[in-house]
C-alpha cells in the first residue's frame, strides 16, 4: 500500500482533493471511476480516495494501483460500525431507510491496519 506524503503530492500534482468519493453511485461503474482519474491526472489533480466499508475499502486499493496520482483512504462510516447490533436489535431502527449491513468491525480494522 502507498502513503501520501505531502512531499509527494506536490511533487506530482498542482493541485490535491483531500476527501474524494469515487465510488458515489454518481460514478457509476469501474469504467466511469478510471475516466475520472484520468481527467484529474490531466488537470494536475491528486486524490486521496475514500472508503466507507469493506466492500469499497478493497475497491479503493485496486483504483488507487491503477492510478498514480490516486492514493487510498481506508475507513468504517460511523453509521455503518453499527450495522451488526442493529440487525440484532432491528427495533432500535426506526428511519424510512435500510439500516447498514452488518459486517465484521474488528476484523475490517484489522485490514486497514495492514
Amino acid at each position: 500500500r502507498r502513503c501520501c506524503p505531502a512531499a509527494a503530492l506536490s511533487a506530482a500534482a498542482t493541485y490535491s482533493d483531500s476527501h474524494c468519493h469515487l465510488f458515489h453511485e454518481q460514478f457509476g461503474d469501474q469504467a466511469e471511476q478510471d475516466a475520472a482519474a484520468e481527467r484529474a491526472a490531466r488537470a494536475g489533480v491528486a486524490a486521496v480516495v475514500n472508503g466507507l466499508c469493506p466492500e469499497t475499502n478493497r475497491a479503493v486499493l485496486k483504483l488507487c494501483a491503477r492510478h498514480a496520482l490516486l492514493y487510498p483512504a481506508a475507513g468504517i462510516y460511523p453509521l455503518d460500525a453499527c450495522g451488526t447490533a442493529l440487525a440484532a436489535r432491528p427495533e432500535l431502527w426506526d428511519h424510512d431507510f435500510e439500516p447498514p449491513a452488518p459486517f465484521n468491525v474488528d476484523e475490517e480494522i484489522a485490514f486497514i491496519d495492514e
